[in-house]
């Protein structure tokens, strides 16, 4: 009988001994297991904020070219209506100062070019069809010879008979020499359309 009491002693410690360790076990599990989520949740997180800023840096980037991309659209858009402004006004050029009703703007552009030549000989050369025109400017100058030359764009180019200084006063010139103020008022004026 004593053996019969041994055993079943030991096999209800056995039990409880198996008990322990199968609850121990459990719970060993259960903490492994919450240590793993907490750490595969804490790796997703950190993975999502690396996703997160190089997506945001991507789409910041994609941001600025089509920023960059848009102003180049519009400052051709500019250019080309800056185009065909100053184109228009080239093609009003060709007679432009040749009808009389402009004899008073090509008279004072002739004695504004001469302000700078004081006493000095020199040369005016213009189209034909402006010839009389200058030439009656300047009929109380002697030192002034005026020269028909049809390669003169509208207007005139006074040059120094020594050829030291030469003003080139066409209307070609004088545009190019305000086509940047002229853009900026035109542009300036575009913008302000409703």
């Amino acid at each position: 009988m004593a053996l019969d009491t041994l055993l079943e002693t030991l096999s209800r410690d056995a039990d409880v001994e198996a008990g322990r360790v199968v609850a121990e076990a459990r719970a060993e599990a259960a903490r492994i297991r919450a240590d793993a989520r907490t750490a595969l949740t804490e790796r997703c997180d950190r993975s999502v904020a690396v996703l997160e800023r190089e997506l945001r840096a991507d789409v910041d980037a994609r941001r600025a070219v089509a920023r960059r991309e848009a102003g180049i659209d519009v400052l051709r858009g500019q250019l080309r209506f800056l185009d065909r402004i100053f184109m228009a006004c080239r093609a009003a050029f060709p007679g432009a100062l040749a009808d009389p009703a402009r004899f008073a703007t090509l008279e004072s552009m002739v004695k504004e070019a001469l302000t700078f030549f004081p006493e000095a000989p020199v040369t005016i050369r213009c189209r034909a069809g402006l010839l009389a025109a200058v030439t009656k400017a300047t009929t109380a100058m002697a030192s002034v010879t005026v020269v028909a030359d049809d390669s003169v764009p509208e207007g005139i180019i006074v040059a120094a008979s020594d050829g030291s200084a030469r003003i080139d006063d066409t209307l070609e010139a004088r545009l190019s020499h305000m086509t940047p103020l002229l853009s900026i008022e035109l542009l300036a004026a575009l913008e302000k359309r409703p």
